[in-house]
């Protein structure tokens, strides 16, 4: 079954009810069953849309993407141990969020929501703000006029 679910009291809503917490206000955690077809991802673009079955949009038309995913992950030799480095830098904004931006859109036109506030300090909304543009209208993005201050470690 998949459904929306309160991490508090545990009430359950529709994945495709329209809400941002649940009625007692509390956080709301997605449980969304999905099986995946080998062949078919195989077959599917590098994108992250090519594994679409384990995120919770419908229809393919609702996707609204710059086909995000597959930025490389690069070996680097730091003091003798190989890590991986994923350089997310070269998605269309440069961020990891590009990800989330791509999801959260898809399932707002999907849900048939037809205007999109952004509200984030400074440049943090940068990857939402060109998604909601594609393909919601209006989206709006809030900041403030100056850069939320650095506080201060004590």
């Amino acid at each position: 079954m998949s459904r929306l679910v309160c991490q508090s009291t545990k009430a359950t809503y529709s994945l495709n009810d329209p809400r941002w917490r649940s009625e007692s206000g509390g956080l709301l955690d997605i449980e969304y069953d999905f099986t995946f077809d080998l062949l078919a991802i195989q077959k599917r673009a590098p994108t992250l849309w090519r594994y679409r079955e384990a995120i919770p949009i419908e229809r393919d038309e609702n996707i609204v993407s710059f086909n995000e995913g597959f930025t490389p992950l690069v070996p680097v030799d730091i003091d003798g141990r190989e890590i991986h480095l994923k350089l997310d830098y070269l998605f269309p904004t440069a961020s990891f969020k590009d990800r989330g931006a791509t999801v959260l859109i898809s399932k707002v036109k999907e849900l048939g929501i037809d205007r999109v506030l952004i509200d984030s300090p400074a440049t943090r909304d940068a990857p939402s703000r060109p998604t909601a543009h594609a393909r919601v209208s209006p989206a709006m993005s809030m900041s403030p006029r100056t850069p939320p201050r650095r506080r201060s470690r004590r």
